[in-house]
């Protein structure tokens, strides 16, 4: 198991059942994504973790407010309208 996985769990765990509405378990999985990220790492992960930090530390938004980017950018990446994300390499 690589280091940290553990308390990534964990701190999984509390993220998910915190009754904040804002959803803080989103930055819990971007910053995990952005920090161990490797050369066998899908770019369009690690694209997303960065997106989902920059939103968080620069803007100030809630993680729902980032995972519903997250989803506009897969949305616009599958029909190939737009996503600055596309050409990353195989998902």
């Amino acid at each position: 198991m690589p280091a940290g996985h553990e308390q990534y769990h964990e701190l999984s765990y509390y993220t998910l059942a915190h009754p904040d509405p804002s959803f803080i378990h989103q930055h819990i999985v971007d910053a995990y994504t952005a920090q161990c990220a490797d050369a066998d790492s899908k770019p369009i992960a690690v694209a997303f973790a960065l997106i989902g930090l920059q939103l968080y530390v620069e803007q100030g938004r809630s993680g729902k407010e980032v995972q519903r980017v997250h989803m506009r950018l897969a949305n616009d990446d599958e029909s190939g309208q737009g996503s600055t994300c596309r050409n990353n390499g195989p998902r």
